[in-house]
């Protein structure tokens, strides 16, 4: 469920940047993009090894983890909220 999850909000928000990007900015925003992801999913498979490695269980971290993607997730219904009232 998490993975058809995460594929479903990576289509979409790629849509949206295909919908939103000028054609002469587009393959550098999708650069950018993956640039991005793919530097978090090492940086957070970084610091979960190292709290594992401090003692932490790893239900611990992956509940953490899990957590964690929550603060983005509001921030970003926040942020549509009010691009949707400044509209």
């Amino acid at each position: 469920m998490a993975h058809g999850g995460g594929s479903t909000v990576w289509v979409f928000s790629t849509t949206l940047l295909q919908r939103d990007s000028d054609d002469k900015f587009r393959g550098r925003v999708f650069a950018a993009d993956l640039g991005f992801c793919m530097i978090l999913i090492a940086v957070s498979g970084y610091l979960a090894s190292v709290a594992i490695d401090c003692g932490i269980g790893v239900r611990t971290a992956a509940f953490f983890t899990g957590v964690s993607m929550l603060a983005p997730a509001l921030l970003w219904f926040w942020a549509m909220r009010l691009w949707h009232e400044a509209k």
